[in-house]
C-alpha cells in the first residue's frame, strides 16, 4: 500500500475518504510517501532492481499527461454529477438526522434524573433559549445597556443649552 503524508514521521492513520465530492485537501509543495509491502520477498525484489540506468517517469506504456491534455482531464474530473452528489448529501443528512435524534432522545431520557451526587441538570430548550453564560455574551449585554443609557440621556433638554 502507499500512504502519502504532508510531513515525515509517525502520524495518525487517515481513514479512507468516504466522499469523492468533499474533504479534498490538496497540499501544495512536497509530500512524503510510505510504501508498505505485503510480503518480505517483495522488499528484497525492490532492493534487487537495477539502479544503473535513468529512471523515466513517462514511458510509452504509462504516459504522464502534461499540458493541455492534463488540463482537459483535470477539467473533466472537476465536473460533478448532480445525481450522485444529491444521493451522497441525502445519505449524509439521514445519518446526521439519526445521530441528532439519538442525542435528543438520550437528553430527554436523562432530563430531570439526578446524577450520582443528587444534582439535576436544568436546561431550557424552546423558541427563546436562555442567554449563554459566557464572558463574550456578558460584554455584549453591557454594550447594549450602555448604548441604551446614552440614547435615553437628554443632553440638550433646555433651549438655552444649544
Amino acid at each position: 500500500s502507499l500512504d502519502i503524508c504532508d510531513k515525515p514521521g509517525p502520524g495518525e492513520k487517515k481513514d479512507k475518504l468516504t466522499s469523492k465530492f468533499f474533504d479534498h485537501k490538496t497540499v501544495k509543495g512536497f509530500q512524503v510517501a510510505y510504501v508498505v509491502f505485503r510480503k518480505p520477498a517483495a522488499v528484497q525484489a525492490a532492493k534487487a532492481l537495477s539502479q544503473e540506468g535513468p529512471l523515466l517517469i513517462s514511458t510509452e506504456s504509462h504516459p504522464v499527461k502534461t499540458g493541455i491534455s492534463k488540463w482537459i482531464t483535470s477539467y473533466e474530473a472537476s465536473i460533478v454529477d448532480p445525481k450522485e452528489l444529491k444521493a451522497e448529501v441525502d445519505a449524509y443528512m439521514q445519518d446526521y438526522d439519526k445521530k441528532v435524534a439519538e442525542e435528543e432522545a438520550k437528553a430527554a431520557k436523562e432530563e430531570g434524573v439526578p446524577d450520582e451526587e443528587g444534582w439535576v441538570k436544568v436546561t431550557q430548550k424552546g423558541r427563546k433559549p436562555g442567554l449563554p453564560r459566557t464572558e463574550a455574551a456578558n460584554l455584549r449585554v453591557l454594550e447594549k445597556e450602555k448604548k441604551k443609557r446614552a440614547r435615553k440621556e437628554l443632553l440638550n433638554f433646555y433651549a438655552w443649552q444649544h
